[in-house]
């Protein structure tokens, strides 16, 4: 066990998942309060916009004081306000449609994206709503907080939009010395794994697996001059074949629907992957976060896996499950990560694509889940959003994505924001190496 215990050494890590951990899981609360209480968590990160864009001498009207302005106010004032965007989308799917008489998709492959030239997008602001033109409805979700200066229309039925403010933290970050180290340290980076039952007929994913459980035990020539020190799982470590052999069995179809028995592909792909980490997990240390594919609730923040779902790797101190989202402070580097689904929510609602250009936005709109828990399911929370940001971190990673790739995003305050893009392993089968002393990332293909 010295290997594990210098590479514990080697990169210390102090936890900061608390915001994201649910200690009361009560689901009494309506949603209304969610987006009230993120309202009140970024109305002072919006006016600290608002003064550094269009002076401090700006007065931002609630939508009840825009509405009894008199006509010729109405006509002449431009005006700011504030508040919640909210997008009507018109191919967003719901029950009702589901189960409509009339519905002709029904059955047929989702789809990528649910946009539509007819949606429009709404500000809401406590009790009051109105529509907002002239804003770029598809590269907006719901759920971002704002402010918009510009006037209403003659109607006054809309506010016509010249200005947009997102908020952002303006307040000098304390900056953490880093420890200075004998040579450069790397944290390995990895997303869907594709753990399922018949992986063994995947041989290409399997060698891949073995070719990387090589290099971080340092038993590689690629690890040779690298210093691993931890592996973060960013989701999915069940594979996508496991979720569909679960429901693509033809025999439960032909039984009625209270006959079917649960044949659970994914009870043996967790063994799989429990094997792994108990045979990776005495080399180095490792953080495993959920993802949707992986057994737990797929309400945001997902939690920690229960240690009893492996029963081999947990017996080590070394591998931990965390949440997702997750946050915590490698080697003095501040990470935060999730295993993607925030990123792909925006993707299928939007007409962006890139998923750097995607994490760009949510650090630029100061939120990591704005569609929560409009078209991502979340927690109802009625005093504390956990998805607003409040620091800008070292580094801000996404995992389970189509490609991988790198950018940076420009604080306000001077912070500068890596950003990563991690492919899932199973369609790439790459690991990506985060240096935590140039914050430089490489990239290991293993196929």
């Amino acid at each position: 066990m010295k290997i594990i215990e210098e590479n514990m050494a080697k990169c210390p890590v102090v936890y900061k998942n608390d915001r994201f951990i649910i200690k009361d899981h009560n689901f009494d609360t309506q949603y209304y309060p969610y987006y009230n209480s993120r309202r009140e968590q970024m109305k002072n990160f919006i006016k600290d916009t608002v003064d550094h864009k269009w002076g401090s001498d700006v007065n931002i009207l609630s939508l009840q004081n825009l509405a009894e302005r008199s006509e010729q106010q109405a006509a002449n004032d431009k005006v700011i306000i504030f508040g919640v965007l909210f997008k009507k989308a018109t191919n967003q799917p719901s029950i009702l449609k589901e189960i409509s008489d009339d519905n002709p998709v029904l059955g047929q492959p989702l789809p990528e994206k649910y946009i539509s030239d007819e949606d429009t997008l709404w500000l809401q602001s406590d009790n009051e709503t109105i529509e907002v033109l002239r804003l770029d409805v598809h590269n907006h979700c719901t759920g971002i907080c704002v402010a918009l200066k510009g006037v209403e229309d003659e109607s006054r039925s809309a506010f016509l939009v010249e200005d947009v403010c997102y908020a952002s933290i303006w307040s000098e970050q304390m900056t953490i010395d880093k420890p200075i180290a004998p040579k450069d340290q790397y944290i390995a980076l990895v997303s869907g794994l594709g753990f399922s039952k018949f992986m063994k007929d995947n041989q290409s994913l399997t060698k891949a697996l073995n070719i990387m459980i090589d290099i971080l035990k340092g038993n590689s020539e690629f690890a040779k001059n690298k210093s691993i020190a931890r592996l973060i799982i960013a989701g999915n470590a069940i594979g996508t074949d496991a979720r569909k052999q679960e429901v693509d069995n033809e025999l439960d179809k032909k039984l009625p629907l209270w006959n079917q028995k649960i044949r659970a592909q994914t009870l043996h792909a967790i063994a799989l992957f429990d094997a792994f980490l108990a045979r990776l997990g005495q080399f180095i240390p490792i953080d495993f976060m959920p993802g949707s594919l992986d057994p737990t609730t797929q309400f945001w923040p997902q939690q920690p896996l229960h240690p009893c779902i492996f029963k081999k790797a947990f017996s080590l101190s070394s591998v931990k499950c965390v949440t997702n989202p997750h946050l915590a402070e490698y080697n003095g580097i501040e990470l935060l990560g999730t295993s993607g689904q925030n990123i792909n929510s925006i993707r299928e609602y939007t007409k962006m694509n890139d998923s750097i250009e995607i994490m760009r936005k949510t650090m630029e709109w100061l939120h990591l889940a704005p569609t929560c828990p409009d078209t991502m399911l979340s927690y109802p929370f009625n005093t504390t959003d956990p998805f607003v940001i409040t620091n800008y971190p070292d580094v801000y990673f996404a995992g389970n994505q189509k490609e991988f790739n790198t950018g940076s995003f420009d604080a306000p305050n001077g912070k500068k924001v890596l950003l990563i893009s991690v492919p899932k392993f199973e369609d790439k089968m790459v690991c990506v190496l985060l240096n935590t002393t140039s914050l430089k990332c490489d990239i290991i293909a293993l196929d």
